[in-house]
């Protein structure tokens, strides 16, 4: 019965994005949501940085290439998704299900990161935006450590950026400091741009 469920979510889903294609999906207008979904959360996007040690416009870059690359109609249904089972990017920093709960089973410390009792518990947090921003403002921080402990150099934002896409929390995995993602390359342009002007000074 569940199955059948999802397939008639799925099927409803597909018909709602074709609809809306011409309307939400165009280059413009993603654009102005990507840039309106940001500018929220200042406050909590400054305090978790300050936390983290690092800097709101390297976070809020890293964030904005990942939404420019990967953000979609689908997103709109993330919560359901990761209900269902499915490992989507999700909340506000557009963190996948599995790093959050690789986060808490690796990283929790009672204060930033916490241990869910249980999937449901994890997929409420993860869609919560303060706790969103606090998840991945640690995770951007510790990306950067991981690479920069590769060769003693600060990573460039488009490491940064293309990091977050590709993951570090995969332990047998050798890290290649050179590897580019869309996500990087989106990011590293954002931080040099005049977008984020109105929100962040270049700090």
């Amino acid at each position: 019965m569940k199955k059948k469920i999802w397939i008639i979510i799925i099927a409803l889903m597909a018909v709602l994005a074709l609809a809306g294609y011409f309307i939400i999906d165009n280059k413009d207008s993603s654009e102005r949501n990507i840039l309106s979904m940001i500018s929220k959360n200042r406050e909590i996007v400054d305090y978790y940085c300050q936390v983290n040690n690092l800097k709101p416009r390297v976070y809020i870059s890293v964030v904005y290439g990942e939404l420019r690359s990967n953000y979609n109609f689908f997103d709109g249904f993330d919560n359901i998704r990761a209900e269902y089972g499915f490992n989507p990017s999700a909340g506000y920093g557009q963190m996948r299900v599995s790093t959050f709960m690789w986060l808490e089973e690796n990283f929790a410390d009672g204060k930033i990161i916490t241990k869910s009792r249980n999937r449901d518990e994890v997929i409420r947090k993860i869609m919560n935006d303060t706790i969103n921003i606090a998840y991945t403002t640690f995770y951007v921080n510790l990306i950067r450590k991981k690479l920069q402990s590769i060769d003693n150099m600060p990573p460039t934002i488009k490491q940064l950026g293309s990091f977050y896409s590709l993951g570090v929390d995969h332990g047998r995995r050798e890290i290649n400091k050179n590897a580019t993602t869309p996500v990087g390359i989106n990011a590293e342009k954002f931080y040099y741009s005049n977008k984020l002007i109105d929100l962040y000074v270049m700090n």
